[in-house]
């Protein structure tokens, strides 16, 4: 149950990386409390929310570097 909601959260972000996305909008899409949701997710990810973000941000950057030096 729980990993379904936070593989949901982590689609979601990739989905929405371009806007601003807060620990808050997800865990209240998820049905939890803010605290409650981001123990949750750093129990599952490995790390905090926001933390998981810039992570994914960092990679879209790499890869589209990449692409320009091809």
């Amino acid at each position: 149950m729980y990993r379904e909601i936070i593989q949901d959260s982590i689609d979601y972000i990739e989905e929405n990386i371009k806007c601003d996305i807060s620990a808050a909008e997800l865990s209240e899409k998820a049905g939890f409390s803010l605290f409650h949701y981001y123990r949750l997710f750093q129990t599952a990810v490995g790390m905090p929310v926001r933390e998981h973000i810039k992570e994914i941000m960092k990679a879209i950057i790499m890869r589209q570097s990449m692409r320009l030096e091809e």
